[in-house]
């Protein structure tokens, strides 16, 4: 049996009205702030960082001769927090050629070192979207897989370089510090293990 009401009045019926458009209102604005996986990644990608405003982030970051391949992804942190996250598959081969270049002449390296025997890399770059469509620097690692299993993250301590390497499309900067501390790293992964 349906339930129906009759209003006796044109004031009762006008309250209700305003409050039914009071509610649809809030739900339409409140459903305008969300963002979606898309939005987010494009707020990010179609952004420029001061220092160099002649390229977007996504163009500069897509473009980098450093990945193989690249992909974009947007996360909730546990907090609750738009996380946009962009991957970089870097060849092994470059890594290992900087551990060749900071390697002593007088002890040079054989080429079976389990040190240097990459299976794979990749560069993790993230951003934290705001609610009012601005973006602040997240993260920065490099993920590190040899071919014996070994795996180790390492943080990428200066945005700078990153940035330099980046928007000049080198490297330079950015694989310094595996051939620098290759075995460090490949032995904290070996603990880990």
């Amino acid at each position: 049996m349906p339930f129906h009401v009759k209003l006796k009045s044109s004031y009762c019926r006008d309250i209700i009205f305003k409050q039914t458009m009071v509610l649809m209102a809030s739900i339409l604005i409140t459903g305008c702030g969300q963002l979606t996986s898309a939005g987010s990644i494009s707020i990010v990608k179609d952004g420029y960082y001061e220092m160099n405003q002649s390229i977007s982030i996504g163009k500069a970051f897509d473009t980098w001769s450093f990945c193989q391949s690249t992909e974009w992804s947007n996360h909730k942190t546990e907090r609750g927090e738009n996380l946009v996250v962009f991957y970089c598959n870097v060849d092994p081969k470059l890594l290992v050629k900087s551990v060749h270049d900071h390697t002593a002449v007088s002890n040079p390296l054989k080429g079976d070192e389990s040190h240097i025997q990459l299976k794979t890399v990749q560069l993790e770059v993230s951003w934290l979207v705001n609610h009012d469509d601005t973006f602040s620097n997240g993260g920065r690692y490099f993920h590190y897989e040899w071919k014996d299993g070994t795996k180790f993250t390492a943080k990428y301590p200066v945005l700078d370089f990153l940035l330099n390497d980046v928007y000049s499309d080198k490297y330079v900067l950015s694989i310094d510090s595996f051939g620098q501390h290759s075995k460090t790293f490949y032995k904290m992964g070996k603990g880990a293990n």
